[in-house]
């Protein structure tokens, strides 16, 4: 938009006539499109574009533009280039924030009127903030599984920032060749950059900035029934709309509490996807507990930290291989680990590796075997072999180890998951209903 209202301005002294709005039009066409290919044809950058290539062309050929009508058009003309795009986030939240923007923008905006050109400006940044923030709100609960308290403060300050650094990077490139000139434009855009980098990381690190939320998709449709029927409420006076509202409102409240009593008795275990190394977790209610075999726990912990904002619980703790191996049993959350096995009130795992390898046919029994850091198969599984219900291997395993388990995996009608093949491994149990588990590749 920044881009078009320049070069509007800049070819505003060509006048009003046909040909001048034809070179004018043609000129911020090519200048649009050439931006968009630059810049990767991300899908918000392209929803604009064509947005702003419509409003060049009605210009041309002095028609009227409806903004919603173009925003259609634009999210048309995304789908007759690629019909799976819509399912891009980026794509989603573009076409969502431009629809908020374009429908509750002026609502809000009349509520209150500032008195000086100062506050009219810091109110139109915020209503606009506001109003995109409620569009798209419940994708970002869905996607992100938070919701950015501060984010009215950070986009004001961003907006305004970036504002300024669009024009500086338009003067640096006619100006760069120019001594002094171009240094001091190189020096300040590298000093506003700073700057914004600096505000984002603290509103990113203030108090309470990212609450966990987790929605499912009924839960957004849930949601955007909410905001459209409040929405028409608020603008038509359909005060019918209040039953729906209120029907909505319970039934998304109803939805989050059942929810969370469910995740006070989930039992899951996860062996996340890697090739070379096996780094292991498990979830008991709102505790969640890791295992690193490969002293790599920085690794471990981006991995726990992504699993916990996802699943709304807590890392309790993260064990290693002597926690593991260890005679003595460790208690970690509701879990005991030892002698080569971590068992959970609803699920029992036992690693099998050079250096924990059961001697009898018992030591088989468990839940999971979970084969990893093996390099040869000296032995034979022991006949008459306890069945578990799953065999795991690790993704560092040779070729000729994996096909001796998975035959013997075979052999005996035991599921076998490789994590080569098949990405991360899941194990949830239900205490609810006892025996009820799934496993989802992934």
């Amino acid at each position: 938009g920044l881009i078009y209202a320049v070069l509007k301005a800049l070819t505003g002294w060509m006048g009003a006539g046909r040909r001048a709005r034809h070179i004018q039009g043609t000129l911020v066409l090519l200048a649009l499109w050439a931006y968009a290919g630059v810049t990767g044809s991300e899908p918000s950058v392209m929803r604009a574009t064509v947005m702003f290539s419509l409003f060049t062309l009605a210009a041309m050929s002095e028609r009227r533009v409806q903004p919603i009508n173009t925003l259609c058009a634009a999210a048309v003309a995304h789908l007759l280039w690629d019909p799976a795009m819509w399912r891009l986030v980026g794509c989603q939240l573009s076409f969502m924030a431009v629809l908020g923007i374009l429908v509750l923008y002026e609502p809000v905006a009349r509520l209150w009127k500032p008195r000086t050109w100062v506050l009219e400006k810091v109110w139109a940044l915020l209503v606009v903030s506001l109003v995109a923030q409620i569009a798209t709100g419940p994708l970002v609960l869905l996607h992100f599984k938070a919701f950015p308290i501060w984010f009215l403060p950070a986009n004001l300050v961003v907006v305004l920032l970036g504002t300024v650094a669009i024009h500086g990077a338009l003067l640096l490139i006619v100006l760069y060749k120019v001594p002094l000139v171009g240094d001091m434009l190189t020096q300040g855009m590298k000093w506003l950059f700073l700057a914004m980098d600096r505000v984002t990381t603290f509103w990113a690190n203030a108090p309470g900035a990212y609450p966990a939320v987790r929605v499912d998709m009924f839960g957004v449709w849930l949601m955007y029934i909410v905001i459209i029927s409040v929405a028409a409420w608020w603008l038509w006076r359909w005060n019918r709309l209040r039953w729906l509202i209120t029907a909505a409102v319970a039934t998304l409240l109803v939805g989050w509490w059942m929810r969370t009593e469910s995740a006070h008795t989930r039992a899951l275990l996860v062996v996340y996807d890697d090739r070379t190394r096996t780094q292991v977790a498990m979830q008991n209610g709102r505790a969640l507990i890791g295992l690193d075999l490969e002293d790599d726990h920085d690794r471990l912990a981006r991995k726990l930290e992504r699993h916990a904002r996802n699943a709304g619980c807590d890392t309790v703790r993260m064990l290693d291989r002597a926690d593991l191996l260890g005679e003595v049993p460790v208690v970690a959350g509701s879990t005991v680990m030892g002698g080569g096995r971590w068992r959970s009130p609803g699920v029992d795992v036992m690693f099998v590796s050079r250096w924990a390898f059961p001697h009898t046919a018992e030591g088989f029994h468990a839940d999971v075997l979970i084969f990893h850091d093996l390099a040869e198969m000296h032995f034979e599984l022991p006949p008459g072999t306890p069945r578990p219900q799953h065999v795991v291997l690790a993704g560092g395993l040779p070729r000729r180890v994996r096909r001796s388990i998975v035959d013997w995996c075979t052999t005996h009608a035991i599921p076998c998951h490789d994590l080569r093949d098949e990405g991360a491994f899941l194990l949830e149990h239900s205490p609810r209903k006892v025996g009820n588990s799934k496993t989802v590749a992934g």
